[in-house]
């Protein structure tokens, strides 16, 4: 294997475009730009399904409707990250998976521009989608410790033998100081125990008929995230209720 050199000549060669982002205040005219584009090499990524302003614009289209659909996609078109473990989002074998499911990417090979609308919608999906990782959850009750309300934070508790109830109002640290306690006053060191173990393990079939399908797409959903996302899943009217009627009370006052 000789030394991975790229000469100049093929650098120049090399076929090269350019990321640019749109700004501009509502009905300015940003999505319109899309009829600028010439219709046989541009992909309409449509977040907006189905923008009005752009309705008689003659090109092809996708509609990804969640954000694990988005990052299907976008793996598709840019193709993995060698660098990234098979179990991470846009590794080879997530881009293996989506191109099982979508077919051969050399269809993409027409198109020379990718045109988002917009990215109002794609962070609103991203957030969405990220509100229901663990990350946001305990670690040890599987119960989300905190939440943001007309500015206002809320921390939560509640397990099998405790109901749901209000730990905290106030201000962040206050509420994650008042997470963290009940969460040492109220783990076992079986429930830690288990929550280790399950880091390890991939996600039951049970776990997964319980779950939105996109979140069966995640390469990395082990058991114990599956248990997290579904005991919010289980406790998420009673979390929500809540903090609603705790803000409302507040605003009242």
């Amino acid at each position: 294997m000789s030394l991975p050199i790229i000469s100049a000549d093929q650098r120049l060669q090399e076929k090269r475009g350019i990321k640019g982002v749109l700004l501009g205040g509502f009905g300015v005219g940003k999505t319109s730009l899309l009829y600028s584009l010439p219709v046989n090499s541009t992909l309409f990524f449509d977040l907006e399904a189905g923008d009005l302003a752009v309705q008689e614009w003659g090109g092809d289209t996708i509609r990804p409707k969640t954000w694990a659909e988005c990052r299907d996609f976008a793996v598709f078109i840019g193709g993995p990250n060698p660098a990234l473990a098979d179990e991470q989002v846009y590794s080879q074998a997530h881009y293996d998976a989506v191109c099982e499911k979508f077919g051969d990417p050399s269809a993409l090979d027409k198109y020379e521009t990718i045109f988002i609308d917009s990215i109002t919608v794609a962070g609103r999906l991203c957030f969405q989608w990220s509100k229901q990782q663990p990350q946001s959850f305990s670690d040890k009750t599987g119960k989300p410790d905190i939440f943001l309300l007309n500015g206002q934070w809320y921390s939560v508790g509640g397990d099998k033998n405790k109901p749901i109830h209000l730990l905290a109002a106030g201000e962040r640290t206050i509420c994650l100081a008042a997470a963290d306690d009940w969460l040492n006053d109220n783990e076992t060191a079986d429930s830690a125990h288990k929550s280790q173990s399950w880091l390890n393990q991939s996600a039951t079939e049970k776990q997964l008929q319980y779950l939105p399908a996109e979140m069966q797409m995640d390469y990395g959903l082990t058991r114990y995230k599956a248990s997290v996302l579904l005991s919010f899943k289980f406790n998420k009217h009673a979390i929500r209720k809540l903090v609603y009627e705790t803000s409302e009370r507040q605003q009242a006052a």
